[in-house]
């Protein structure tokens, strides 16, 4: 469009130039028709009527010229109105791609931080779940070792340097869960307590001792559902001293109500 604005603005001029030359030719006629005689001026008049046509057409190509001009410029204003839009559009591209790049920064830096705290308390974890293990463990020296993988899947060895977690029986398995529980509870820095539904059915009375001595020990408030069978008078003795409130609860009609012992 530039190119064809400035061939038509180069074709003006070289036709205005060409009208120019007409109009002085028509003048030198004029002079010679006042200077000739009768004989020439059929000729002279002939010559003039060849002038006016040439300026005539070169009018008409000026005006052809002129509108082409006027169509040009109105394309041209068209043009640059879109060129500003589309330098707005791309200087908001440019700015969304900065926002990107900027929120690909920040997840980035932010899931480091996330990998550093996650990895930071899993070793606490690990390191208060061995603690609250071999506090109620009594073989220590048969299981020295217990982790917390980095799915937090826990994982006992032996003295040997083994996984053993599948040589634990029933009731260590539960003291390793609870273990975990109370290191989770404990890292959090939460004071929640601890329910525990029929505890001792799978532990040997090592085990049911190593409980009840440390477990008030290692929570705020340590609720315990129990059949009569569970606790023996060893037990209840260690117990009593931590005994907030006693309550039985008793099944009957469909219906279980609660009693204050």
């Amino acid at each position: 469009m530039r190119e064809n604005l400035k061939k038509a603005l180069s074709d003006w001029l070289n036709s205005k130039r060409e009208l120019d030359d007409i109009s002085g030719r028509l003048e030198d006629v004029h002079r010679q028709i006042e200077k000739v005689g009768h004989a020439d001026i059929e000729s002279l008049a002939k010559g003039l009527r060849d002038c006016e046509h040439d300026e005539r057409r070169i009018l008409k190509e000026l005006g052809e010229i002129d509108l082409k001009i006027r169509q040009l410029k109105g394309q041209q204003k068209e043009v640059e109105t879109k060129l500003r839009q589309m330098s707005k559009r791309k200087s908001a591209s440019e700015e969304l791609d900065r926002m990107k790049e900027l929120a690909e920064m920040s997840i980035e830096v932010f899931h480091n931080v996330y990998e550093e705290f996650a990895k930071k308390k899993r070793e606490e974890i690990e390191e208060e779940l061995k603690k609250i293990f071999y506090r109620l463990i009594w073989k220590k020296d048969q299981f020295p070792d217990v982790r917390l993988t980095e799915n937090y899947r826990l994982q006992v060895y032996d003295k040997y340097g083994s996984p053993a977690r599948e040589e634990l029986g029933a009731g260590e398995r539960q003291i390793l869960s609870l273990s975990f529980i109370t290191a989770v509870a404990f890292v959090a820095g939460g004071t929640i307590p601890l329910i525990m539904d029929t505890p001792f059915g799978r532990l040997s009375s090592e085990y049911r001792a190593y409980i009840v001595r440390e477990i008030p020990n290692l929570t705020n408030q340590w609720v315990l559902l129990v059949q009569d069978e569970e606790v023996n008078p060893e037990m209840l003795e260690i117990l009593r001293p931590r005994i907030g409130k006693e309550y039985r609860l008793s099944f009957e009609d469909g219906c279980t109500t609660v009693q204050e012992v």
